[in-house]
């Protein structure tokens, strides 16, 4: 008779242990041949340990592809017959497709000592300032969370094609609800560039947030903090396959949660 009581508890459990999450968007390849199909699936890093997850069907607010001078936007999409954990979207143009999800904003309930140890990592010091601190006596926190994640795939094109049209894709502002977004084209850049970078929250320019960028070759990172225009720059100095991210929070006056959290991820892979 205990049983649902022990899986309510389970579940609470696992809610708050897969609350730090970070996920990211990741295609199986970052090249695909003409007109054809990119795999993707997303990528959670939990424990400093990234780890393919279940598609979240039923977390996706907002699925878009953008390349070519079109765009398509879905409020879902599919996964592969018999896969759990991987979707493919049709590549049209060449050169550089970008693709977003936005998940549903979600309200979950963190502990302190995870809240304190996500602030460590991921948080800019302006974000945790002493007069924003959660009271002493908290045991735990309810976050509404937001998330977005972007990736760029390259269609492979028949014959030649001009580098502009990648970089007219790479460098667009797409509208996320937390977007970062590259203000030089790194699929296009030498080894060795400065990448220059912007970090928006809802539309608007987001000062003062810390961002860090890091290759998934060897883990190497940079980590930054956005100017008063909520502009940094990383050092492109790997080839292979990158991670950006950057998180902002702020207290939260509403009263069914205590802090806002907004994430985002960006993935691409640089060619030697």
């Amino acid at each position: 008779m205990y049983r649902p009581f022990l899986t309510f508890i389970v579940a609470i459990l696992s809610m708050c242990a897969a609350a730090q999450d970070v996920h990211l968007l990741m295609p199986e390849s970052f090249a695909v041949g003409p007109r054809a199909p990119a795999a993707l699936h997303i990528e959670a890093r939990r424990a400093a340990k990234l780890v393919v997850v279940d598609w979240p069907k039923d977390r996706v607010r907002w699925f878009f592809a953008r390349g070519g001078g079109t765009q398509e936007n879905r409020d879902s999409v599919e996964t592969l017959a018999g896969e759990a954990k991987v979707v493919a979207f049709p590549i049209a143009n060449a050169g550089a497709t970008a693709i977003g999800v936005d998940f549903k904003p979600r309200i979950e309930t963190w502990d302190m000592p995870a809240f304190r140890a996500f602030a460590e990592t991921s948080l800019a010091p302006t974000d945790i300032k002493p007069e924003r601190q959660p009271a002493p006596d908290a045991q735990s926190l309810r976050v509404n969370r937001i998330e977005t994640m972007k990736t760029f795939v390259r269609g492979i094109a028949d014959g030649p094609m001009p580098d502009t049209e990648n970089s007219t894709t790479v460098l667009s502002k797409t509208g996320q609800s937390a977007e970062i977004r590259l203000l030089a084209d790194p699929l296009n850049a030498a080894l060795g560039s400065d990448i220059p970078i912007k970090a928006y929250v809802r539309g608007d320019k987001r000062a003062a947030a810390r961002l860090t960028a890091t290759s998934l070759a060897d883990g190497a990172a940079q980590t930054m903090t956005t100017d008063p225009t909520g502009a940094a720059h990383f050092t492109l100095n790997r080839a292979g396959k990158w991670v950006i991210e950057f998180h902002s929070a702020e207290p939260d006056a509403d009263k069914d949660t205590d802090w806002t959290i907004y994430s985002a991820t960006l993935t691409f892979e640089v060619n030697p």
